[in-house]
């Protein structure tokens, strides 16, 4: 099973509500969110946003509708941890709703980059000038570091030429 990733800290959910039997979007009613834990100290519990708990039973969270069937809940604050596991569902309390899923992992994400994280990335990124050759290595290396934090970098054009360091037979 694949997990999205979601970033820890957040509290803001939407959900598109279709109906069961005609595939029209939902934009009456009550529609609930709910969020189960599958993993950590909490791990078969739901959410409960009014005091921010975890339950030993399901838990409906009421959303709010946007537009066309577009739902949203923004939750009191966010249950989501670092690399704990999570099933978010909504369901219409009449069930007439398709039912949508989506399985979670929380991550811990940097908003704004230290000042260590930027100088890693210059580094990397200076590392790889247009007048050299560069390895494999050193490209893959440069290229984790920028991944951390990409809005923080910004590569103008440039040809590059990459130098495997084992032989083509082991690539």
């Amino acid at each position: 099973m694949s997990y999205q990733s979601i970033e820890t800290g957040l509290k803001e959910r939407f959900f598109t509500v279709v109906g069961r039997s005609d595939g029209n979007p939902i934009t009456a009613g009550t529609v609930n969110y709910y969020l189960k834990a599958k993993s950590g100290d909490n791990a078969g519990k739901w959410w409960q946003d009014s005091d921010q708990t975890w339950q030993d039973t399901e838990v409906a969270n009421t959303m709010t509708h946007e537009a066309d069937g577009h739902w949203e809940i923004e939750l009191t604050s966010s249950p989501f941890i670092d690399e704990e596991r999570y099933l978010e569902y909504v369901k219409e309390a009449s069930n007439r709703h398709v039912p949508d899923s989506r399985h979670l992992v929380g991550q811990d994400r940097l908003n704004q980059p230290d000042n260590d994280s930027i100088a890693l990335i210059l580094e990397s990124v200076q590392d790889l000038s247009c007048d050299t050759e560069t390895t494999i290595a050193a490209l893959t290396n440069a290229l984790k570091n920028i991944s951390v934090h990409p809005e923080r970098v910004v590569l103008g054009p440039c040809q590059r030429s990459v130098t495997p360091l084992y032989p083509a037979r082991y690539l």
